[in-house]
């Protein structure tokens, strides 16, 4: 699937963001929104409209009513699609005036990168995107503006940048807000046949799985090797292996981010509260069991320098958001009245 536009991945926050609009009624439909001399064409805003669909198809509380038969928040369907699209088509040209006022540019490796990026992402999604109005074109003008956001933010937060962030600080940071586990997933979808949630389940099953799950905590507790349980799991599960029956496969370790939300999901509040390695159980009351050993970070080991464009990006991308967010309200928009009543997010073919 496509990797959704990084653009349209904090809309929810900035709907309500005001821009100085000037309607026209002009029955030209070939653009959405203008600024000056700089304006997005229709098959850009239709992909946007893709994409917000997308999001509000994640975010509605309803998975049996009709889309835009629900709110988003306390925002119609409708209305929060067509606002987080056009809010997604100003901040594309607030993006392409930031990347030439500081004068960037892409090597021509990053280019010849970013096109064979965009031309294996294409052919995954063109029948969505086409069957919705937005040719290839207009995909590559999404794509590229995406990869214009990124520079711009590395142009920011680079340890020469206008706003540095130093590989001290970042080091500091992954090691207080990650934790390093291996883990055993024990689901009620792995074991049981159209049994995917706990409430598919009957009690007998919830009482089955609980005990699996303590059965790989007491081996655990026990000094058994986890990369052993993980595997015997996968294999009672039914998942493929690469290598023989009971040869053991060291798993690689994951990596998770510590959810600062007032009220974080058990697992997450569980994982930042455990002992290091000590093995530790936790439910997850739709899914089922985890069972992980949670492990010491080694801030000058792989596990951070393979991971430091995403802990660059946990540390500043809000505060980068804001930043795009107040270059595209300063623009003097014009918004095509004529094209925004003619595409409909109702029209949009998407199953979800």
């Amino acid at each position: 699937m496509k990797k959704f536009s990084f653009l349209t991945k904090s809309i929810a926050g900035i709907l309500a963001a005001a821009s100085i609009l000037c309607f026209t009624s002009c029955k030209d439909t070939s653009w959405v929104v203008s600024a000056g001399e700089d304006s997005v064409p229709a098959g850009v805003y239709l992909g946007y409209l893709v994409d917000s669909y997308y999001l509000a198809a994640q975010q509605a509380t309803d998975t049996t009513k009709d889309l835009f038969d629900q709110k988003i928040g306390e925002v119609d369907a409708d209305d929060y699609i067509k606002s987080a699209a056009l809010e997604s088509c100003k901040q594309y040209i607030a993006v392409n005036r930031l990347f030439d006022e500081y004068k960037l540019s892409f090597t021509d490796k990053e280019l010849e990168e970013i096109k064979a990026n965009i031309s294996s992402t294409w052919e995954n999604v063109s029948s969505l995107y086409e069957d919705n109005g937005c040719g290839k074109t207009s995909f590559e003008k999404i794509m590229m503006v995406d990869e214009k956001h990124q520079k711009i933010f590395e142009y920011y937060y680079s340890e020469d940048g206008k706003s540095p962030v130093s590989e001290k600080d970042r080091k500091e940071f992954f090691v207080k807000n990650y934790a390093k586990l291996k883990y055993i997933n024990v689901l009620y979808s792995s074991h049981y046949d159209e049994v995917s949630t706990a409430s598919d389940a009957s009690d007998a099953q919830k009482k089955e799985l609980k005990e699996l799950a303590e059965k790989y905590l007491k081996r655990l507790e026990d000094g058994e090797s986890i990369d052993k349980l993980i595997d015997e799991e996968a294999h009672a599960a039914g998942e493929e292996h690469d290598h023989e029956e009971g040869e053991e496969t060291e798993s690689e370790a994951a990596f998770v981010q510590k959810d600062t939300a007032d009220d974080p999901d058990d697992f997450n509040k569980a994982l930042f509260e455990a002992k290091f390695n000590t093995p530790t159980m936790v439910e997850n009351s739709t899914y089922g069991y985890y069972v992980f050993i949670r492990y010491e970070m080694d801030e000058n080991s792989e596990d951070y320098t393979d991971r430091e464009a995403s802990v660059l990006s946990a540390m500043k991308s809000e505060e980068f958001t804001e930043i795009i967010q107040k270059a595209a309200s300063d623009l003097k928009v014009t918004e095509n009245s004529s094209a925004v009543k003619r595409y409909k997010p109702q029209n949009i073919v998407f199953s979800y």
